[in-house]
C-alpha cells in the first residue's frame, strides 16, 4: 500500500464500522462494508497465489528454453520476446524531492488519488486454490498449465474490479470520505490514499520540477513465452500472456 500520511487510526472494529455505515441515512440495504472488505481481502490472496504460479512457469520455461527445448507439443513452442519499445517520459521521484527541498516542497507533490485497500489479517493470507505447479507438469502439457493459470487469474481480476466499485460506492453513499483507517481489529482499509506525483509537483513547483526531472533507465527484461506454432512467426502475438495477471 502506499505510504499515506493521512491515514487515521481507528477504536471501532471492521464490523463495528461497517455496522455504523449502515445505520446513516441513504443506506440501500445492499451488500455491507464488511462482505465487500472480507471478500476482496481474500480475492486477493488468491489472486497473489496466482502470480506466485505464473512466477514459477516464466521460471521452468526460462529454464527449458536454457536447455535447448523449442517444441513443447505438436501445436505449441517456446518462443524468446523482446519487449515493445516504450517511450520514457520525464518524471521526478519522491527521494529526489526529499533530497533536494526536504519535506515541505515533497508535500506540494503529493495528492489524493484512488487506491482500494482491504487488509484483514485475521483472515490470513492462505490461498485455497489448486493452481497448476509448473515443475509437476510435463513438458507437452506446460501449455496447459499457462492456460488454467492465466484463465483464473482474468477471473479474479474481474471480480477484483467489481469489489473495488462496490467499495468506492459505500464510501460514497456512506459519507466515508474514503481516507486509510487502521481499525482496531488490525484491518486496513481506504478507497483513496495520498502518494507522490510528479506531474502534481510539475504543477505546483514548476522551477524546481525543472532542475530535478530526469528520464529513468528502462529496464528491458527479456521474457520465454509459450506460442501457437507458426503464430508468431506471422507477426502476431498471443493474447494470452502472463503479464495479464502479474497485477499492479
Amino acid at each position: 500500500m502506499p505510504s499515506d500520511t493521512s491515514a487515521q487510526s481507528d477504536d471501532r472494529t471492521l464490523l463495528q464500522f461497517s455496522r455504523q455505515l449502515a445505520d446513516w441515512d441513504g443506506w440501500d440495504g445492499g451488500d455491507t462494508l464488511f462482505d465487500t472488505v472480507t471478500g476482496l481481502h481474500l480475492l486477493r490472496t488468491d489472486l497473489a497465489a496466482v502470480k506466485a504460479a505464473s512466477t514459477r512457469l516464466t521460471d521452468r520455461l526460462t529454464k527449458e528454453y536454457a536447455r535447448g527445448t523449442r517444441h513443447i507439443n505438436y501445436s505449441f513452442e517456446l518462443v524468446r520476446r523482446e519487449p515493445a519499445t516504450k517511450k520514457m517520459a520525464r518524471v521526478v521521484r519522491k527521494d529526489d524531492v526529499v533530497d533536494y527541498g526536504g519535506y515541505r516542497l515533497c508535500r506540494r507533490g503529493m495528492g489524493l488519488v484512488g487506491y482500494v485497500t482491504a487488509r484483514v489479517p485475521s483472515l490470513g493470507a492462505r490461498s485455497e486454490l489448486d493452481l497448476p505447479d509448473a515443475y509437476n507438469w510435463a513438458i507437452p502439457r506446460l501449455d496447459r498449465a499457462k492456460s488454467t493459470i492465466t484463465r483464473i487469474g482474468r477471473e479474479l481480476r474481474e471480480s477484483e474490479s467489481v469489489l473495488k466499485d462496490r467499495m468506492t460506492a459505500i464510501a460514497e453513499l456512506a459519507g466515508w470520505d474514503g481516507r486509510a483507517l487502521h481499525l482496531a481489529d488490525g484491518a486496513i482499509i481506504s478507497t483513496t490514499t495520498e502518494r507522490f506525483n510528479s506531474e502534481t509537483f510539475r504543477t505546483n513547483e514548476p522551477a524546481t520540477w525543472e532542475k530535478l526531472a530526469i528520464t529513468p533507465r528502462r529496464r528491458v527484461t527479456t521474457t520465454i513465452s509459450i506460442e501457437p506454432i507458426g503464430k508468431f512467426k506471422s507477426g502476431s502475438s498471443s493474447s494470452d500472456e502472463f503479464d495479464e495477471i502479474d497485477g499492479e
